[in-house]
């Protein structure tokens, strides 16, 4: 799995129209091949983050050439007035359906909570 996390600050007075696009783009996105989550958060620091799981960076790269991802970034890169990413190799941890992965991607044969 590939961990892609972001944070974008909006420029004056448009944060809730960025948290609007970002949301939006969460609506849109189901069914792209290799994503598993793409989650958006607001911070206490006036932050908008977001939180991507892949099956694998190829995934992630490939997504980046869709048209409909074009448009999003589009859409929101005039309101974006600073922003960084990281991108994040999975050791570990408790997947979407309650199982826990290993680093492999697949999940352990003990359930978790029964450690």
């Amino acid at each position: 799995m590939y961990g892609h996390v972001g944070y974008f600050t909006a420029t004056e007075g448009n944060t809730a129209e960025l948290l609007d696009i970002l949301i939006q783009a969460s609506r849109e996105v189901p069914g792209i091949d290799g994503l598993i989550q793409y989650q958006i958060f607001s911070g206490e620091d006036g932050r908008i983050w977001a939180v991507e799981i892949w099956d694998s960076k190829e995934a992630h790269d490939a997504s980046l050439h869709l048209q409909i991802t074009k448009d999003l970034i589009a859409k929101a890169r005039p309101i974006i007035a600073d922003g960084n990413s990281n991108h994040l190799t999975f050791q570990g941890g408790l997947g979407p359906d309650g199982r826990w992965i290993g680093a492999d991607g697949q999940a352990d044969s003990q359930e978790a909570g029964n450690a």
